[in-house]
């Protein structure tokens, strides 16, 4: 059966069922605080303390709108190791390491004229935030972004593999479709219903492989980059036939705050594309996936009672 790994930003409990014992429903949780103080792409991968190993972005919140999740309990430590990053060096797997991956990123934002963080803030990318009219079966889409740090401790949990396919339901401006293919190696996809946004991630996609075509030998994965709608059933064997699954959820954004009254939310979707996952596959989540029912662990313990 696939697996579901959901990092609760909004719980306090700091529990963590074993990925590994647990392969059907997993549940990462910890508190969730504002970060202040800036920080850009190139300077991700320098964190000073285990309190920003999982950073998740949200343009206009508190606090810069960044915010992580702090005092990881040492069980956790195991699956996200510190945040500081060693030198660079050649990936094993002929792919570009973090730390290169976060060079093209700035060098992209560089030739394009902007930095991510004034993108993020444009109009274009937050106008659907508040309202997204004429799509049937959601209100908003909130943005929120990833760090590439988190991202790359996300793909450590989840052990991505260079043979195995990664996709990112609301991808936003691309980057973590484009660092799974870039420095895991694997085939890459994202959807997004923002046209906007979607534009925006496919000018970081052009400027980052012009960049990785001056390196021939590096094995890199295929991105493609839809602006198309979870709910649509034409993107269906699009989004399913995956290996794991980046389904951004936070703050219930897949729930009560974009649902249509008489209608199936976005995260009643997410729960059907998550069972018409082959066997093995994971998905990971920012905010649980109630309707999906107990995770295993949870199930043993009350079958215990």
């Amino acid at each position: 059966m696939p697996s579901i790994i959901e990092i609760d930003s909004s719980s306090s409990s700091s529990s963590l069922p074993s990925l590994y014992q647990n392969p059907n429903y997993i549940d990462l949780t910890a508190t969730a605080y504002p970060i202040t103080g800036p920080q850009t792409p190139s300077s991700s991968n320098s964190s000073s303390s285990s309190s920003s190993c999982l950073q998740y972005r949200l343009p206009g919140a508190p606090g810069g709108g960044r915010v992580s999740l702090p005092e990881i309990p040492a069980e956790i430590e195991v699956l996200f190791p510190s945040c500081e990053s060693a030198e660079p060096k050649t990936n094993p797997a002929g792919a570009f390491t973090f730390d290169e991956f976060c060079s093209l990123w700035k060098n992209a934002e560089n030739r394009m004229g902007e930095s991510t963080e004034h993108m993020e803030h444009r109009k274009e990318v937050r106008h659907a935030n508040n309202n997204l009219p004429g799509l049937p079966n959601q209100l908003r889409a909130q943005y929120g972004r990833i760090t590439f740090s988190a991202m790359k401790k996300l793909f450590e949990l989840t052990r991505l593999s260079p043979e195995e396919i990664f996709l990112d339901i609301g991808h936003g401006i691309g980057n973590a479709p484009l660092q799974a293919g870039l420095t895991i190696g694997c085939e890459s996809r994202g959807i997004e219903v923002v046209s906007e946004r979607c534009d925006i991630s496919k000018r970081f996609q052009d400027a980052v492989f012009e960049q990785s075509e001056q390196f021939p030998s590096r094995n890199i994965g295929s991105v493609e980059l839809r602006n198309g709608d979870l709910t649509d059933s034409h993107q269906l064997p699009f989004m399913t036939d995956v290996d794991v699954v980046l389904y951004n959820n936070a703050n219930d954004i897949g729930t009560s705050r974009s649902a249509i009254k008489g209608k199936y939310s976005l995260d009643d979707y997410a729960g059907g594309i998550f069972a018409l996952l082959k066997p093995g596959a994971r998905m990971i989540t920012l905010t649980p996936m109630y309707h999906l029912g107990r995770s295993l662990v949870e199930e043993n313990a009350f079958r215990t009672k």
